[in-house]
């Protein structure tokens, strides 16, 4: 099909007739889902374009006068709980697979605007967070799929529909400040060293060793604590895209684009059992949103 749009629209240009286009769909609206049955790329994605590495095409329109605002936020007091989980086996032929999947949770957080400077070294720098709207509360409706399998248990991603929330003053309701759609990975670390050839034929070591490609560490019971226990610290790595649609803030029809890094904390089972169901036991979840808001000249 869309070849067929994009044929179309070549044929249209080279008559000197105007391109079609297609409105804009609202945030979250006609994603095709990981898995789909469509044919093309990764979920069953067709790629509108799909000539990558070919020739780039001048826009038809030049892009219109736009201003990115910082976003930098503190993700707190997290909790993952409810949605139906169900562990799943397969054969295959050099290994088995133990996978937990966990569908319809929630996670619910307290988002606060991150108070330093962009400048370190500089008191009077401006702030890395210019979007003080955002401050309030992060739902996510999210599937998770996560490895139960040695080595490297407990990688797996996740992805759901999201919506960052403000309290009415006065109120228990709430105000839809911005939504939209995020995912990512969980038990990784893509803060690591990393190995590129060199054009003299050696090699050259590149990055930082924050983290390591397993993020997974276990955390010993307090043993002066008769009420602590043993956790699981588990990356988790994401992006949200979404927008901003209070038609009262100041950034209102901005497009939110962040990345976030945290962990969860999850109580260690018994031995062999794996991850606990959140519907039976909460994950714990803490973690920063860092990213931009991109707005249209004038907004």
């Amino acid at each position: 099909m869309y070849r067929t749009v994009f044929a179309v629209v070549v044929m249209m240009g080279a008559l000197g007739l105007a391109p079609i286009v297609q409105p804009q769909m609202p945030v979250g609206q006609g994603m095709q889902p990981v898995g789909g049955t469509d044919e093309g790329g990764p979920g069953g994605i067709t790629p509108i374009n799909p000539g990558l590495g070919g020739p780039s095409m001048a826009p038809t329109q030049p892009p219109p006068p736009t201003c990115l605002d910082g976003i930098s936020k503190d993700i707190c007091n997290g909790t993952l709980r409810g949605g139906f989980s169900q562990e799943t086996t397969c054969q295959r032929p050099d290994r088995a697979c133990r996978t937990l999947h966990v569908i319809g949770a929630d996670l619910t957080a307290m988002i606060l605007a991150n108070p330093d400077g962009c400048d370190p070294n500089n008191p009077n720098a401006a702030p890395c967070d210019r979007l003080p709207e955002l401050n309030g509360q992060l739902v996510l409706h999210a599937d998770l799929q996560v490895s139960e399998d040695e080595p490297c248990h407990f990688r797996g991603a996740w992805h759901g529909p999201f919506e960052i929330r403000r309290q009415i003053a006065g109120s228990t309701n709430f105000v839809v400040v911005a939504a939209g759609h995020g995912g990512g990975t969980l038990g990784v670390g893509t803060h690591r060293t990393f190995t590129c050839p060199t054009a003299a034929g050696g090699s050259t070591q590149l990055g930082q060793a924050c983290e390591r490609c397993w993020e997974v560490r276990l955390i010993p019971a307090d043993p002066t604590n008769p009420n602590s226990v043993a956790m699981w610290a588990i990356n988790a790595l994401g992006v949200l895209h979404g927008e901003i649609r209070d038609p009262n803030a100041p950034h209102s029809g901005c497009r939110v684009e962040v990345s976030l890094k945290g962990e969860f904390l999850v109580p260690v089972g018994a031995a062999g059992s794996g991850l606990p169901a959140p519907a039976d036991t909460p994950w714990n979840f803490a973690g920063t949103a860092d990213g931009s808001a991109i707005c249209a000249c004038g907004t």
